[in-house]
């Protein structure tokens, strides 16, 4: 009992003078010179500028602690701001400090703000904080190695903080507001739960967004274990106009050592807005990475579109592969499915597997890749190579045996049957916007081939181009095809400065009656032979685009016929003009009629939209025809004169009836619509010529009496004319 007693008396002078200590500790702290001292040690070591505005307090009772007021820290070197806060508490327990232990009891910061910048080099601004102070030539101090000091934190809480990024090369910045951290225990071997929560907002692009992250962790710095129990993370905001909500989800995941592990990670995205909604799940099981290396034994994604109208929906999956030092990732087979509906598709319902492969180079900033699917009928082979990231540039290889593009953008109005989707009407597509703005930006390269392509009603074969869309301009050259038994060849130019559109294509051997029919429905001209085509044009609309037209034309066919009118039957009306019982004739055009020739050449002066041809030279056995006119491409019109010479007459009575037209011209002139064109026979014209015929002939007849000479026709041959 008296040995209790003096250990008693011993622990109870220990109390006293510890009091006694701290009580003179308190009395001789001088909080300006601790200031001064403070500030000065930051600006030797960092070359910052530290300011404590607000008061700096002591605590000794039950642990010892140091309460901060307002106080600053300055960029390096430099008078800017780097970070500010409000006020702060550290608190150490005294006991544990005799066994050099530094136990916290907590850690609370309130207000503190940060401007943090990403330089272009990609160092940022705080990167002097985050390395050792420089020691010089001080030794260390003795025994501080034999007996290291230990470092417990009760907990951290941060709050009514925020924090900017601001990023130069991209001149982008990131605002975090709201900032509140609460974490548990920070030890050698710790655990606890922690929670993060804070509000996100940008300019560029527009967003505003809460982010909230919370999970219980585990760690142990000896063993390199680190581990996270039902970490969740979730985002809701806004992106421009729309509103947008992402979930992550993962059960567990531990790292000890060189490897890491997870069962399983969730991601759950929605996107809603007034013109789309969009729903998207992403699965990655069985995750495992050592040495920098992941692997993800599948990754698994489905997705859910809504765009007015379209409906569209597909899933993917495969196994993927990240290395982390060099910066790879590979997607070695990707399968899944797409899956479209439209009320304008034809079929209403789409629906295409799809097979895949990809890898990144992040380091490299390069990737490349494959794609193949099936659309109906149609197979799609393509290759991809990413040249790098920024700016994007693509090479593309794409295959397809066969695309029947009308079956999936049909053109408006009824078609007959059997011909196929029918154009749009006259005008139609006058207020049809053509934007080609899209073309700025890009930087795509590569080939393309097309086994049997159908598109506005073409039928072609062994499509090939070379494609390149660089500086805001797509060009497919050179672009070649074969088509209605013939071939063609040329370019086609799309530029963004202007909306212009250029092309040169030169088709050969050509059947151009059943080319015509497909592309306009119409049956107007029949034969084979060369077209030549040099046009271009600028226009914010289709109809702006053909009153823009500029170029020229040229077309040289052999064997066909001219439809919608028989000249040599209408001729046998001329008989009657002969007698003067009849003027003129209008006919409508009869697609029955049709009027033959073994050859036929024009040239045509295009601009502004309208064709100008002034040498018409067609031949048959029994005429041959000249011509000059207009065909107004914009309003879809005709207004044409031809010339027909019948220069034989066919066997037989009709051939007798019209012997006495032989050698005579009859005006006809073609005009009206595309549709619709009429056919007016100038008979009083006709009427005319022959009267000149006969004076001229009489005139001769007169001459070769009086002078006894025959063969003066050929002298005399235009008098008169």
């Amino acid at each position: 009992m008296k040995a209790l007693k003096w250990v008693g008396l011993a622990l109870a002078a220990v109390l006293l003078l510890a009091g006694l200590a701290a009580g003179v500790l308190a009395w001789r702290f001088d909080a300006d010179w601790a200031k001064r001292k403070l500030a000065q040690a930051v600006l030797e070591s960092r070359q910052r500028t530290l300011k404590i505005d607000g008061d700096v307090a002591l605590a000794f009772y039950p642990s010892l602690g140091v309460k901060l007021g307002r106080a600053s820290l300055s960029e390096r070197n430099a008078a800017q701001e780097f970070a500010r806060i409000e006020g702060g508490h550290v608190s150490v327990r005294l006991l544990p400090l005799l066994s050099r232990q530094v136990i916290v009891d907590a850690i609370e910061l309130d207000g503190l703000q940060a401007h943090i910048v990403r330089r272009r080099n990609g160092g940022f601004n705080f990167d002097d904080l985050a390395t050792a102070a420089p020691q010089g030539d001080r030794p260390p101090t003795p025994g501080a190695g034999d007996n290291p000091v230990g470092l417990d934190i009760a907990g951290v809480r941060i709050t009514r903080s925020a924090a900017s990024f601001e990023d130069e090369a991209t001149h982008r910045t990131l605002r975090l507001t709201d900032i509140n951290l609460k974490m548990g225990r920070i030890a050698q071997a710790a655990s606890g739960a922690m929670e993060l929560a804070f509000k996100a907002a940008s300019e560029q692009p527009k967003l505003e967004a809460d982010v909230k992250l919370g999970g219980d962790y585990r760690y142990d710095l000896e063993r390199k274990l680190y581990a996270m129990d039902k970490l969740a993370l979730s985002i809701q905001g806004r992106m421009a106009q729309e509103a947008f909500e992402a979930r992550l989800k993962i059960p567990q995941f531990a790292s000890e050592g060189p490897r890491t592990a997870a069962a399983q990670a969730d991601v759950e995205m929605r996107l809603a807005g007034p013109q789309r909604q969009v729903e998207a799940t992403l699965a990655l099981s069985d995750l495992q990475a050592a040495a920098g290396r992941w692997t993800v034994g599948k990754l698994a994604a489905r997705w859910k579109l809504k765009q007015g109208p379209l409906d569209a929906s597909g899933d993917i999956a495969g196994p993927l592969e990240a290395d982390l030092g060099r910066q790879v990732v590979t997607l070695s087979k990707l399968a899944g499915r797409l899956q479209v509906t439209h009320p304008q598709l034809p079929m209403k319902q789409l629906q295409a597997p799809v097979d895949a492969s990809l890898q990144a180079d992040w380091g490299k900033s390069q990737a490349r890749g494959r794609l193949s699917t099936r659309v109906d009928d149609s197979t799609i082979q393509a290759g991809f190579q990413v040249a790098k990231f920024s700016p994007f540039a693509l090479g593309l290889d794409l295959a397809v045996d066969r695309l029947d593009i009308d079956r999936y953008f049909p053109a408006s109005g009824p078609a007959k049957a059997g011909e196929g989707p029918a154009p749009a009407p006259a005008g139609a597509g006058a207020a049809t916007p053509v934007d080609l703005s899209f073309l700025r930006g890009l930087d795509v390269r590569g080939t393309s081939r097309i086994g049997s392509l159908q598109a506005r009603g073409m039928k072609l074969n062994d499509v090939a181009a070379t494609l390149v869309v660089n500086g805001g301009r797509l060009d497919l050259n050179p672009l070649s095809a074969r088509l209605y038994g013939g071939t063609l060849a040329g370019s086609l130019r799309l530029q963004a400065d202007g909306n212009r559109v250029a092309t040169r294509q030169a088709l050969e051997n050509v059947a151009i009656g059943p080319l015509i029919k497909d592309l306009a429905r119409k049956d107007i001209l029949e034969g084979r032979g060369r077209v030549l085509l040099e046009l271009d044009t600028a226009g914010g609309s289709t109809l702006a685009l053909r009153q823009g037209l500029n170029g020229s034309a040229s077309v040289s066919l052999r064997d066909g016929a001219v439809a919608g009118i028989n000249l040599v039957k209408s001729l046998r009306q001329a008989k009657a003009a002969l007698r003067g019982e009849m003027r003129d004739a209008v006919l409508a055009a009869d697609r029955g009629q049709k009027t033959d020739f073994s050859e036929l050449a024009a040239s045509f002066r295009i601009a502004n939209g309208v064709a100008r041809n002034d040498d018409l030279s067609a031949k048959s056995p029994f005429l041959r025809i000249t011509g000059a006119g207009t065909i107004d491409l914009a309003r879809e019109r005709l207004d044409y004169l031809a010339k027909a010479t019948l220069v034989s007459t066919p066997e037989g009575q009709e051939g007798k009836d019209l012997d006495a037209l032989r050698g005579l011209t009859i005006p006809v002139r073609l005009e009206g619509s595309f549709d619709a064109p009429s056919y007016h026979l100038d008979l009083g014209a006709l009427a005319q010529e022959a009267v000149k015929q006969q004076l001229h002939k009489r005139v001769e007849q007169q001459l070769e009496k009086q002078l006894g000479t025959k063969g003066l026709g050929d002298l005399l041959k235009g008098f008169g004319r």
